[in-house]
């Protein structure tokens, strides 16, 4: 979905990539790649980074001895309630150098549109023809139903790929921007407070954050702390909200491209969508 992987090379015929899952990561010499399961006994696979465990890439990006990029092939399969610790891999990718990204498998469920005896179309998979044997709903694996309508795990994957990081860093506010050849100039922060389910204030940032920096708020003189401070209400959130002040070629102007809610300092998960 986001990238072919590096450790896992790939196979070509003149121009065309015939194959990006090879998971051969033991420094295979230019030339001599082989396609996963080809001349097994000639070529045995030890590892594969088509699927691979957290603490295992973070093992392969601090290896002194490895100097290539880790790119994983398959890090999350989008199947069912699927996506839960997606959120694991990526705090290891931000914190980690050589760590580069991954695959998840796949953006789409698949199907087939299939005409029942009633005359109704309905979506079909495997068994559905008289095919035997077949995979079931094995094709069901997409962070979208087949007419793009988006999955919940896909709130979470937005979430973890938005490229703004809020955080409290010792009675400061800090405003992280992770990209590499854009600012946020393009950005308005806006900011909301809640106490108990009632509204305490609400208000704009426009801070200008260069590239891989970040931007520092004082608690103390942040617009929200005097409310947060004086209100008796039991809970308070702090919901922060980024939006595109001008169009790119790709969404709109006023997209909401990010979202975080905090808690009296702690993290909650919550994202609005917009595909």
């Amino acid at each position: 979905m986001l990238l072919k992987t590096a450790l896992a090379p790939n196979i070509h015929v003149g121009t065309s990539c015939v194959t990006y899952s090879g998971g051969c990561g033991e420094g295979i010499p230019p030339g001599s790649y082989i396609m996963k399961g080809e001349d097994l006994e000639l070529h045995p696979l030890t590892s594969c980074a088509l699927c691979i465990c957290v603490w295992d890439i973070v093992k392969i990006a601090k290896d002194p001895t490895e100097t290539r990029p880790l790119i994983l092939g398959e890090y999350s399969h989008a199947m069912g309630n699927s996506t839960g610790n997606i959120h694991e891999y990526w705090e290891a990718i931000d914190s980690t150098e050589g760590l580069q990204g991954g695959f998840i498998w796949d953006w789409v469920d698949q199907v087939l549109l299939k005409e029942g005896a009633d005359g109704t179309k309905h979506r079909a998979y495997g068994g559905d023809f008289g095919d035997i044997p077949n995979d079931l709903n094995f094709c069901l694996n997409g962070l979208t139903w087949p007419d793009r309508i988006p999955h919940p795990a896909l709130n979470e994957v937005k979430y973890v790929y938005q490229p703004i990081k809020f955080t409290f860093v010792e009675d400061k506010f800090k405003i992280f921007n992770s990209q590499y050849f854009e600012t946020t100039d393009n950005i308005e922060f806006s900011w909301l407070l809640v106490g108990d389910g009632k509204c305490l204030g609400s208000g704009v940032l426009c801070p200008s954050t260069k590239t891989l920096d970040s931007h520092e708020i004082e608690l103390k003189s942040s617009p929200w702390y005097s409310l947060w401070e004086s209100s008796p209400a039991a809970h308070i959130y702090l919901t922060m909200t980024a939006k595109l002040t001008q169009p790119t070629h790709w969404v709109k102007r006023g997209t909401c491209s990010l979202l975080d809610q905090l808690k009296e300092h702690i993290f909650l998960l919550e994202f609005p969508l917009d595909v």
